[in-house]
């Protein structure tokens, strides 16, 4: 059943349920995220009046930070959702012909979830993920029909190379866009019909338990590599856009710990600068691992499911972010992946530090 999809290799994705695509035909929409078994309504007092105005605020964060994760030219070296509106890549670029065909795009997360990228909020009618494998769908294909696909292969509109696709029986075929921004679709039919498609594709931020198991190793394995690697090495072999860890720290260290105020953290300064910070990084890592986004971390399904044991939570697994809370006298994490991780003094002189020389928390 192409729609249902599989579940192998994806961890569950809190709050998602089957949809009416059981029937085997592309669904004209998915259900949104609002369910049954959605969390009700906790009652609260003025502690947890101020737990949720502080997770309001996180959550427009996230949001901004979303928007600007979004990129419509190639490489790292893109120009972020928010500019892109202002070249009105909401609207395709022009020469899309009048189709004799229907397409439905889905890749696996959508299919196992139930629900597509941007739940219908997002402007772009074939929406699909960079670097995520996503299925091309003929919607009602004829018999004895046979179909072949050719896609930009760097998104390049109207014009550019082509890659060539052969179709499997029911008209369906995979295929990996590699490029944020436009790309050219073209499907042919043996009847000799025709039809041209054009596609936004967008890299995705989800909330980290809602990542496939191999897109999850591959942000930790790349977020290792930004922490064991210097800042002059780095830009050698990634170049201009590689942030080490130290430099990471000590950016932010310079604006929060500032003496006169915290500068990242009062007032708009959590939206301002973490919002640019985190595409900061996001970019970091896409210099190693260019199919890498940030994940973020809904802390509220934690505080749900877990209550007070929230170190229980999958986060805190050694193999993800490690024990929250060592139970060592250096408390210092003693295995997993973050096991013995170093603390620098700094890659910038002004960075703020212990008074041991070491970068601190502000």
């Amino acid at each position: 059943d192409l729609l249902r999809g599989s579940n192998e290799g994806t961890m569950p994705a809190y709050g998602a349920r089957d949809t009416a695509a059981a029937a085997g035909v592309p669904a004209t929409s998915y259900q949104g995220a609002e369910g049954d078994n959605v969390p009700p309504t906790l009652q609260t007092n003025s502690s947890t009046r101020r737990v949720f105005s502080a997770v309001a605020l996180s959550a427009v964060a996230l949001a901004g930070a979303a928007f600007a994760s979004g990129r419509v030219s190639g490489g790292a070296s893109g120009v972020s959702l928010l500019d892109a509106y202002s070249h009105s890549d909401a609207v395709p670029p022009p020469g899309e012909i009048t189709n004799e065909h229907s397409l439905f795009v889905s890749n696996e997360l959508e299919r196992s979830n139930g629900y597509r990228i941007g739940q219908g909020y997002l402007p772009w009618v074939h929406l699909v993920e960079v670097y995520m494998p996503t299925l091309m769908q003929v919607e009602e294909p004829k018999e004895n029909v046979t179909y072949t696909w050719e896609m930009t292969t760097a998104g390049e509109f109207p014009v550019g190379e082509f890659n060539s696709y052969e179709a499997d029986g029911d008209g369906s075929v995979e295929m990996l866009f590699k490029e944020p921004g436009w790309h050219t679709v073209k499907l042919g039919g043996s009847d000799g019909s025709k039809s041209t498609f054009s596609v936004m594709s967008k890299y995705v931020r989800r909330e980290v338990r809602n990542m496939t198991h191999g897109a999850l190793e591959k942000f930790l394995d790349t977020l290792q590599t930004v922490y064991r690697t210097s800042q002059a090495d780095g830009e050698k072999m990634y170049g201009p856009k590689f942030r080490s860890i130290e430099r990471l720290v000590s950016e932010h260290l310079r604006g929060a710990a500032d003496k006169e105020c915290d500068h990242w953290h009062d007032d708009a300064g959590v939206l301002t600068h973490h919002v640019a910070y985190t595409l900061e990084m996001e970019q970091s890592l896409q210099t190693v691992e260019p199919a890498v986004t940030i994940p973020y971390w809904d802390y509220t399904i934690d505080a749900y499911e877990y209550s007070t044991n929230w170190t229980e939570s999958p986060i805190f697994n050694d193999e993800w972010f490690g024990t929250a809370s060592p139970d060592n006298p250096d408390h210092v994490l003693e295995k997993g992946r973050w096991a013995y991780t170093e603390v620098t003094k700094g890659a910038l002189e002004t960075s703020p530090r212990n008074p041991y020389g070491l970068l601190r928390s502000p």
